[in-house]
């Protein structure tokens, strides 16, 4: 690539990837270190020009569609997509920038590595194959090879170069050909010989460990692989098997499986001959006891495995009907302690379990009693029960609970030393967003006096940068609404420290507002995600509008410069639009008609008040909101109207406006 126009240092692309220099190459791309000068942060760009590919637009498409399917993707093994930007013949991809060296490298510096590291990394390989394989649709990643793994310097590995357009690089040895590396792809690669699968991801790694145990490049003359005990008769004869059945020509013939492959290596002693004559050794002299023993233990495991599956039986029946009770409570909005009992039921079958939990504290969380669903939960977390405190998935939705409240319940509130509590149970390595909730969490959680507010924000403001570089999905959208009701939760300790909650809140619901559109548009188009999948997805977004709507208004309380009551009744009136709940629908009406009242639109008020009515004619509330206003307008003659009517109502007795205005209007000499 002698004759490649490399960017200049300093380059800016797309507004923000600030060139720094050339760290890599290939037989259709260049590769930069870049700078995002937006978030002060270090991102690789990878360069593919139209005057290097034939095909451009083929090769383009076919970026698009295989970026954005990486663009889903999180593992630790795996670098992140972040951006992809187009301009006339170029296309770009930025992702994570790892330091390190790649395994190539390694060799080449080093020669042939100890067999108990390779095993190391052969187990990590096996793991984030396993990993792409399990995704739907299926990931072939068809393209392993040392050059293809960095080793970064504190001794993780991470699986890069995702063969972004491989069908179209170059034919040749020294680099990809149009289906895999000579030498490490499998023959179903080059075409005629069978469709490739996850079998031919396990060959390139058999070639792989091939190449880091002995040092021999199978990509390079004669293109062979001999048995690795040729090469260093030192190697594990175990070792040896496994590397040999892996690069089996027929796939059927190879482990059919990385889980299986991994198995194989955890193992890989166990095979060896010296091994096995121990082992044989062993056995023969405890034959007999063993015989003596082998029908009881049979009668155990017998009948271990029926009650395990009894079980799960009964667990899955005990929850479907858990969920139809919790389903009919939620329609008919009315919380039923039955159903949170059906739920706890069903957890004591087996506490190991998370579906129920899960279940359990969306429940109560919909309905409104939040601290029911937490109470029942975390006195089994507290207490270990079925090892559950160990579940990262669950443990963080407890946390995040206690940290950012729930807008369907509004007698809950934050607890930020029990957050800090449940969020230092979380393993980071599932859950990396935890690091900033746990510092957020343990520096709320301090005696007011001693909180630094400033350092506050500035922590929010690194959160937010951190979830933006994540992968856009429903933790990245949860994260952005998070951080905005820490925002607003603390609204005046934050302003007095200069910092406006309500700008910085309001900036990052309009991200994940953006976000969720996406996923909704992603969703919809997917004709394999359920229906629950985008419901769920859109009583996200109708939250995120709500509180967009409500932190619009709620700004003049702090004269903030972003309050804006038109575009609260904007945010209202689309809310009114994507919700059938009634009592929803009411309580919008309410909130709008306060605007109105704020605003000093008594027309507009009046409007909506005489909109609630109709609506809700028999609700003694709508009658008793619009007689509070009236009074207030000193129209008590009408006010007196509405609370007669309000009086013929069944739930009148039960709101305490009633009996308020009722003392008024009596003192008045109106009723």
């Amino acid at each position: 690539m002698e004759n490649v126009h490399l960017l200049p240092r300093g380059t800016v692309i797309g507004g923000k990837y600030e060139v720094l220099r050339k760290i890599g190459e290939g037989g259709m791309s260049v590769v930069y270190l870049v700078m995002d000068t937006h978030l002060n942060k270090n991102w690789a760009l990878k360069e593919v020009r139209r005057d290097l590919v034939q095909d451009f637009e083929v090769v383009k498409q076919g970026l698009v569609v295989e970026t954005n399917m990486l663009k889903k993707l999180s593992h630790p093994f795996l670098p992140r997509i972040v951006d992809i930007i187009e301009t006339e013949g170029v296309f770009y991809v930025v992702m994570d920038y790892i330091e390190g060296m790649t395994l190539k490298q390694v060799l080449d510096e080093y020669g042939a590595q100890p067999q108990e590291k390779v095993i190391e990394w052969a187990t990590d390989l096996c793991e984030v194959l396993n990993y792409l394989h399990t995704r739907n649709p299926a990931i072939i990643y068809r393209d392993m090879k040392p050059g293809n793994i960095m080793l970064k310097p504190e001794g993780g590995i991470v699986l890069f170069d995702f063969g972004i357009a491989r069908e179209f690089k170059e034919k040749n040895v020294a680099d990809t050909t149009c289906l895999g590396t000579i030498g490490y792809a499998a023959p179903e690669q080059f075409g005629g010989q069978g469709q490739t699968t996850e079998r031919t991801d396990i060959y390139g790694l058999g070639a792989t460990l091939y190449h880091l145990v002995t040092g021999m490049d199978p990509s390079a003359p004669p293109y062979e692989m001999v048995p690795i005990r040729q090469v260093n008769p030192g190697l594990s004869s175990g070792l040896e098997k496994i590397i040999l059945k892996c690069t089996q020509r027929n796939p059927n013939d190879r482990y059919q499986s990385c889980a299986e492959l991994m198995y194989a290596l955890q193992h890989y002693n166990e095979m060896d001959v010296e091994f096995r004559k121990r082992q044989r050794n062993k056995l023969i002299s405890f034959l007999v006891p063993l015989c003596i023993s082998l029908i009881s233990i049979g009668v155990a495991i017998f009948s271990y495995f029926g009650l395990q599956t009894q079980i799960r039986n009964n667990y899955n029946e005990m929850l479907s009907m858990a969920n139809d009770a919790a389903t009919q409570s939620l329609y008919a909005g009315e919380y039923d302690v039955n159903v949170v009992n059906l739920f706890t039921d069903t957890i004591d079958i087996d506490p190991s379990m998370e579906d129920a939990y899960i279940r359990l504290l969306n429940y109560c969380n919909r309905i409104g009693e939040t601290e029911a669903g937490l109470n029942a939960v975390c006195t089994r977390i507290d207490a270990g029960v079925g090892n559950i405190d160990e579940n990262s998935n669950l443990v963080m939705q407890v946390a995040e609970l206690y940290f950012g409240g729930n807008s369907y319940d509004d007698d809950f509130a934050v607890d930020y030393t029990l957050a800090a509590k449940y969020f230092s149970l979380v393993d980071e390595a599932k859950e990396p967003g935890v690091r900033y909730y746990s510092a957020l969490a343990s520096a709320l959680g301090s005696f007011s006096a001693n909180i630094n507010w400033k350092d506050v924000s500035s922590l929010l403001d690194e959160f937010s940068s951190y979830n933006e570089g994540q992968t856009l999905d429903k933790n990245r959208v949860n994260n952005y609404i998070l951080s905005a009701n820490v925002y607003t939760a603390n609204k005046r300790n934050l302003s007095s420290a200069g910092v406006d909650p309500y700008e910085k809140a309001i900036a990052l619901l309009h991200k994940a507002n953006e976000d969720v559109e996406i996923l909704l548009k992603d969703l919809r188009a997917d004709s394999s995600k359920s229906a629950a999948e985008e419901m769920e997805m859109e009583d996200i977004q109708r939250q995120i509008i709500s509180d967009l709507a409500s932190n619009y208004s709620m700004a003049f309380t702090i004269d903030s410069p972003v309050g804006d009551y038109d575009q609260s009744l904007e945010y209202y009136s689309q809310l009114l639009s994507l919700t059938d709940n009634a009592d929803d629908v009411r309580n919008i009406y309410f909130r709008m008609a306060d605007i109105y009242v704020s605003k000093g639109n008594n027309e507009q008020t009046q409007k909506y008040f005489e909109d609630l009515i109709k609506r809700y004619s028999s609700t003694a509330s709508s009658y008793l909101a619009y007689a509070s206003w009236l009074y207030e307008q000193e129209d008590a003659d009408a006010a007196a109207e509405m609370y007669k009517r309000a009086s013929q109502c069944a739930d009148a007795e039960e709101d305490s406006n009633y009996q308020r205005l009722g003392t008024k209007l009596r003192n008045a000499g109106k009723i």
